[in-house]
């Protein structure tokens, strides 16, 4: 095992040699620029030297064709192509690490107005209480009514829901919402309040970004949007390059 030294974060990490220095770089937990998968081409991965450059495997073709001379005195090497022979101390430029560059997601734009029909939905129901002339199961009496507010015998329910079922449906008074995956019963829940909403999660996984959208089912409008990174892009900048490193 040989010791990498990375400024100007003063990592210190423990690598058998025979790994790049780019290798050494990720196990660190810093992710940098490169569009080519680390073979070299892009030239997007420029670290400098500053101590143990005799501990590196010498300069490759893909080096001395991206580097000058005078880069080669300052000690600039490849990350991808640098490989580790023993102690060596390496800075790794801010200009070159992922998370430093301040990215921006475009959030808003022209959107197509469509109709509102999402596989889950909530269903605001009023069963009728048991009598003495109405003695049906409570399962029965939800299924019965949902049947006509749906018109369909096809209803499925969640078995973990049929245990708790008789006492919900007298903690709420009979009046509830239903939650409908489809024709399958997974919730049922009290009237008001933050009951009322419903909301999904549309995840767009893009070549450099993922983007996250909370969506209100009820009305299709956008309550909040996040987005990280896609980790992937420290891999290489199109798929064709991340696949070809993988492989």
């Amino acid at each position: 095992m040989v010791k990498v030294i990375i400024k100007p974060d003063n990592i210190i990490i423990d690598i058998e040699k025979g790994v790049t220095l780019l290798q050494v770089i990720r196990k660190a937990g810093i992710d940098i620029a490169i569009e080519c998968g680390g073979f070299g081409v892009c030239g997007k991965d420029r670290v400098i030297v500053l101590d143990g450059q005799q501990n590196l495997t010498p300069l490759t073709n893909a080096e001395f064709r991206r580097f000058s001379k005078d880069d080669i005195s300052k000690g600039y090497r490849l990350a991808c192509q640098a490989k580790v022979l023993g102690g060596v101390t390496i800075l790794v430029p801010e200009e070159i690490r992922i998370k430093e560059r301040g990215r921006r997601v475009v959030s808003q734009g022209f959107m197509q107005k469509i109709e509102v029909n999402p596989f889950i939905r909530k269903i605001e129901i009023m069963l009728p209480e048991p009598t003495l002339e109405d003695q049906r199961a409570d399962l029965d009496r939800l299924l019965d009514t949902l049947r006509n507010v749906l018109n369909t015998d096809n209803i499925d329910v969640d078995l973990d829901l049929i245990r708790d079922l008789p006492i919900k449906l007298r903690a709420y008074d009979w009046h509830l919402n239903v939650i409908l995956w489809g024709n399958k019963i997974i919730s049922i829940e009290p009237i008001g309040g933050l009951t009322r909403d419903i909301y999904g999660v549309t995840v767009d996984i893009g070549t450099s970004k993922i983007v996250v959208h909370l969506v209100d089912l009820m009305n299709g409008e956008i309550r909040a949007v996040d987005f990280d990174e896609n980790p992937q892009l420290a891999y290489g900048a199109d798929i064709m390059s991340r696949m070809t490193y993988a492989g």
